[in-house]
């Protein structure tokens, strides 16, 4: 496929390959191998992190890179991605989709047309800064960035709730301490005024 097509072409929900055809396998070599070194358990798929590093080294593999690259290597990329994904989120939550307390798999549950349309739209802003997302079958890549930003987002979230019960559980007992302190010396008052009169 010509450069331009790949990049000027839209893809959609009926034609998610229409950029080129999609060859990168979900779980690449290096990602089994490593978490084959690491693994406690067997027959699991290798984690997010460790998938989305291979795909990067692969995809500058792909563009000529010879040498023998490092995470640290592929880090700055990765972190655009999850930018990216993080992006798309917002966008997400501007189009009233309600992804609050939702993992992605329960979002596709309810429309797997959104899950697909987000998707897409994080490979071609992948693309737009040079990371070829739409070479994944099946778009794995950007659903698995989409399903870990949201995962980051609702444990964000979560702890923001819970830092915010506590500052209210602490105002609380703010609150009743007064209460307390202020009977006390209402009481020691009319304890003295009866005391003297």
């Amino acid at each position: 496929m010509s450069y331009i097509a790949e990049r000027e072409a839209i893809a959609n929900a009926l034609n998610p390959n229409l950029r080129s055809k999609r060859s990168i396998p979900k779980v690449l070599e290096e990602a089994k191998v490593r978490y084959q070194q690491k693994a406690t358990k067997t027959n699991v798929t290798p984690s997010a992190p460790l998938r989305l590093y291979a795909l990067l080294k692969h995809l500058k593999y792909i563009k000529g890179q010879q040498n023998e690259l490092t995470d640290d290597d592929v880090q700055p990329q990765y972190n655009t991605l999850k930018y990216l994904a993080r992006d798309v989120l917002k966008d997400m939550e501007r189009a009233n989709i309600n992804i609050v307390g939702k993992t992605w798999s329960e979002i596709g549950e309810e429309d797997t047309s959104i899950q697909e349309r987000y998707a897409l739209l994080l490979e071609k802003r992948a693309l737009d800064v040079g990371l070829h997302l739409h070479l994944c079958v099946e778009m794995w890549a950007a659903k698995l960035l989409l399903s870990e930003a949201l995962k980051n987002k609702k444990t964000v979230r979560t702890r923001s709730n819970s830092a915010e019960e506590g500052e209210s559980q602490q105002n609380q007992e703010s609150v009743e301490d007064n209460e307390i302190e202020s009977f006390f010396r209402l009481d020691a008052f009319l304890f003295l005024f009866l005391y003297l009169y």
